[in-house]
């Protein structure tokens, strides 16, 4: 049994020689000129692809890159022109009519945060000092509610501003709703006028 033991580890290391021997010759053969060239001509076109691969990308790239570029300048025009578009329709608001045209709601809004506080004081003042009224006013106006909420086409160079939120005291003591208007001069930025102007409320 030792016998068959010991033969079978000479077998196997007579094999495992062999088999060294046989790869030490197959790495030292050297391989054929059909082979190499063969297996150049797979390195040459496996690195034109990687060539070609890489040339593509960055062709992509650059596309998008450029795609991008693009919109981000339509929308930095697009962003500028509304910005100026604004801009001008804001000067609008703050332009007045020529004389004879129409008042636009957005414009008397702009005219009537300048003139509303200084026409008050003067209205106030003609209802107390004049010979027709000479008597105390009251506001009715609610505090969200502006005291001028009417006008008129501008007539000649001024604008009048119209409302009806006030009460005025008779000489009896009874206190009855009246109408008054400021007259506002937007060229030379002055209040012309302002006073009561009948008894009564408007009628839309």
């Amino acid at each position: 049994m030792r016998a068959i033991w010991t033969f079978c580890k000479i077998v196997a290391a007579i094999f495992a020689f062999l088999f060294v021997l046989l790869l030490a010759v197959v790495a030292f053969v050297p391989d054929s000129p059909e082979y190499t060239a063969r297996r150049a001509a797979e390195a040459e076109a496996r690195a034109v692809a990687a060539k070609a691969k890489a040339e593509e990308e960055a062709a992509a790239a650059k596309a998008k890159a450029e795609e991008n570029a693009a919109a981000a300048k339509a929308k930095a025009e697009e962003g500028a022109a509304a910005a100026k578009a604004k801009a001008e329709e804001e000067v609008k608001k703050t332009q007045p009519p020529e004389w004879g045209g129409e008042v636009s709601e957005e414009y008397f809004k702009h005219v009537r945060n300048e003139i509303t506080d200084e026409c008050t004081k003067r209205i106030e003042k003609y209802a107390l000092t004049s010979e027709f009224w000479g008597g105390d006013l009251r506001w009715t106006n609610r505090w969200f509610e502006s005291k001028f909420d009417r006008w008129m086409t501008r007539r000649f160079a001024v604008i009048t501003s119209l409302g009806d939120h006030a009460e005025w005291q008779n000489k009896f003591g009874n206190w009855v709703r009246v109408r008054y208007f400021c007259k506002y001069n937007p060229d030379k930025k002055e209040i012309t006028g302002a006073a009561l102007n009948t008894i009564g409320r408007f009628v839309d």
